[in-house]
């Protein structure tokens, strides 16, 4: 479903895009590393506020819209880490990794770089920090990454760029996602202004019903 794909995608984008600006030591900050923890989808470490946290903050995005779990759990990310390179492991054993610098990605894609990358060839090195691709335009790809100078902010660098070592690539059009998504139509509301005798809309059930659908429509946008 494509629709359902393109809103995930911008579902895990938007949920940093609400962040950007955050800086290490605020509320916000001690949330995202609490989230982590509470999922329990990394026991073998638990985050402190002392700790570089630009994996924690792109898994942080995915297990705040349940999309987030074990491996083998069938979920659309099986990578939760706090390490780059544990998370590129991970994708690589989901089969979502894309090794290839050159990829052109899409938004809610997850991008790895490394600081040592000689910008020759197909970089392999270690993977040194990770964000969320926003969007891709002219060439153009632009992150929101966690621990960014301290803070949540993006970042631009180019298709095919030096630094780039690779991109965690989750499934989102996979019809495994199980999640609800409301499957009406929007509610047919009369014009605006006031109400009209006849219009459909002034009996009591029928208000109800409108408003029973408005809500459902609301608790799916958000």
């Amino acid at each position: 479903n494509v629709i359902v794909e393109k809103n995930l995608r911008q579902e895990v984008v938007n949920t940093l895009l609400m962040l950007e600006g955050i800086r290490e030591g605020s509320a916000e900050h001690k949330m995202i590393l609490r989230k982590f923890n509470e999922s329990g989808l990394c026991p073998r470490y638990k985050m402190t506020a002392k700790d570089a946290w630009c994996a924690t903050t792109v898994s942080f995005a995915f297990i705040v819209n349940k999309l987030a779990g074990k491996q083998g759990s069938g979920a659309l990310f099986q990578c939760v880490e706090c390490s780059c390179a544990e998370m590129v492991k991970l994708g690589k054993q989901q089969g979502i990794f894309v090794e290839s610098d050159s990829y052109t990605p899409k938004p809610g894609d997850v991008i790895f770089y490394d600081w040592q990358d000689s910008g020759k060839g197909d970089n392999k090195g270690h993977p040194d920090h990770v964000g969320i691709v926003i969007s891709v335009s002219g060439g153009v790809i632009t992150v929101i990454e966690g621990n960014k100078a301290d803070a949540i902010g993006r970042r631009k660098i180019s298709v095919n760029g030096k630094y780039i070592r690779g991109f965690i690539c989750p499934k989102y059009a996979d019809p495994t996602d199980t999640r609800e998504h409301y499957p009406g139509k929007l509610p047919i509301l009369p014009a605006r202004g006031y109400y009209k005798k006849g219009d459909g809309m002034t009996t009591l059930k029928g208000s109800r019903d409108q408003i029973k659908r408005v809500q459902e429509a609301v608790n799916w946008v958000f």
